[in-house]
């Protein structure tokens, strides 16, 4: 099981899926009995999880795309899917900023242990450093959460 794997059963997750290993589709399928009502895709510079998105989601689901795909255009993209199977496809870029006030009484409240998600704090001078290891860019390099903090020491990254 994967860093990643292991915190996400720790935090909570039914299932946590190794994509390197597994079929996605067909892993979140058999996990959810199906499929899921609602699909929220976060994953960075991943065009084809577009389509995983569409596979995974059930008739009449919703799927939300709000990981960047760095301008690469999904391949094959299933549009008789989101059709045939009258899903809601939504972007998300941002959001209201009373979420935002919301979000922060929630992680305030420390009902929930995020704190355990944040991987590292790298100083502002290594900001483009912290986008290629989330994009998964740096080999090595394998960050659930950064943060950008000006006058935080350097982080040697592995590449």
């Amino acid at each position: 099981m994967t860093p990643r794997s292991s915190r996400a059963r720790e935090l909570g997750a039914d299932a946590a899926i190794d994509v390197e290993k597994h079929d996605v589709v067909a892993a979140v399928r058999e996990a959810t009995g199906g499929g899921a009502e609602v699909v929220v895709d976060t994953t960075p510079y991943a065009p084809q999880s577009l389509n995983h998105a569409v596979a995974i989601a059930v008739r009449r689901g919703r799927v939300v795309v709000a990981g960047l795909k760095g301008l690469r255009p999904a391949q094959d993209a299933p549009v008789d899917d989101i059709i045939h199977k009258e899903l809601t496809v939504r972007g998300v870029l941002s959001m209201p900023v009373d979420e935002t006030f919301r979000a922060i009484d929630i992680i305030d409240s420390g009902r929930y242990p995020f704190e355990k998600m944040h991987t590292l704090s790298l100083p502002l001078e290594q900001a483009d450093d912290a986008i290629h290891a989330l994009a998964g860019h740096i080999e090595g390099a394998n960050p659930i959460h950064l943060a950008i903090v000006p006058g935080a020491p350097r982080v040697p990254l592995r590449s």
